[in-house]
């Protein structure tokens, strides 16, 4: 998701990229406010969205839209980690190698489970 980032300068600074300028004028309390305001935006658009693929509990909203506000608030979240990241991998990657780590482990108990459901 960083791939499309540009250069930037501002007054007297270093050139930087767009995750590392934000993250420089971000304190890292009000990017975690950030993170956690965008994950619960998320959540309840999760939470429409499945409202709409079912007629358990009606919502007025069409799925097209409550579809489009599920992926405009994912790209919230994604944005606020990505910044995050940049703050916290002040000496390499430590989060990026973190956050693999544990999806890869996730991931595979994940599958386990599916497995052992089906059989």
């Amino acid at each position: 998701s960083m791939c499309r980032m540009r250069m930037i300068r501002s007054e007297g600074e270093e050139e930087m990229n767009e995750y590392e300028y934000i993250s420089k004028k971000v304190p890292e309390g009000a990017l975690l406010c950030q993170i956690a305001e965008e994950a619960a935006e998320l959540a309840q658009a999760a939470l429409k969205y499945r409202r709409t693929l079912s007629e358990e509990n009606p919502t007025p909203v069409q799925a097209v839209e409550a579809l489009r506000h599920l992926l405009e608030e994912a790209a919230d979240v994604q944005l606020a980690l990505d910044v995050w990241k940049v703050k916290y991998n002040r000496d390499g990657d430590a989060a990026d190698d973190a956050i693999e780590t544990t999806v890869d482990i996730k991931r595979g108990r994940w599958i386990r489970r599916l497995k052992e459901k089906t059989s």
